[in-house]
């Protein structure tokens, strides 16, 4: 009986999608950070919130794209299973980063979703971590 090499994608076009959705990240963070500068220059406005965005639309984009290159890259469900665990350490390295570098920890309008993901990706990282210790 042959068997059919593995595949990351459920469809062919997934990745192309996931792809697409990652490079719009990019344009929002880019237009975030434009918005960013105004609200700054102008001085109205106090920017946390539109520091909060562009670390959500930064955070999306290498999600999406982590994931691209996970899928491409990927030759067996194990492997896709141990790179997802490791673009997931990553992106909570850069999220606490971010986090303390921008002080987004601690101001109290934002440190409510940063906690919410701080605690969310370590999560992931133990079930991806799970998975591929007990996918044959």
């Amino acid at each position: 009986m042959e068997q059919t090499p593995f595949t990351y994608w459920k469809r062919p076009y997934h990745q192309w999608v996931v792809l697409t959705t990652g490079l719009l990240q990019l344009l929002c963070l880019f237009l975030n950070l434009k918005n960013l500068n105004d609200v700054i220059r102008v001085g109205l406005m106090d920017p946390h919130y539109n520091v909060l965005q562009c670390a959500l639309s930064g955070m999306m984009a290498g999600i999406f794209l982590g994931m691209f290159v996970v899928g491409r890259l990927s030759k067996s469900r194990r492997s896709a299973q141990i790179a997802g665990a490791v673009l997931l350490s990553l992106l909570l390295l850069v999220w606490l980063w971010v986090g303390f570098g921008l002080e987004l920890a601690l101001i109290p309008e934002t440190h409510g979703i940063w906690l919410f993901l701080a605690v969310l990706i370590p999560l992931g990282i133990l079930y991806a971590s799970w998975k591929a210790k007990n996918v044959g």
